[in-house]
């Protein structure tokens, strides 16, 4: 089970609105969140290495 903290994103700490993951380190962020910080730095906010955006959708990724 997920706990609290997981369900929010760490950029805005707001619940996760349209969850994206951070690939390879795979950190879950609010879609719009991790895009607008990958336009200026295409790097993870958490692991700091270099990542690109996924989407997460019901079905899996995109």
């Amino acid at each position: 089970m997920a706990s609290a903290s997981q369900d929010r994103c760490p950029i805005c700490l707001n619940t996760l609105d349209n969850a994206a993951l951070t690939m390879p380190c795979l950190h879950r962020f609010c879609f719009s969140c991790i895009q607008q910080w990958a336009d200026i730095k295409p790097e993870c906010p958490l692991s700091k290495g270099f990542v690109l955006v996924r989407e997460e959708t019901e079905k899996g990724f995109f």
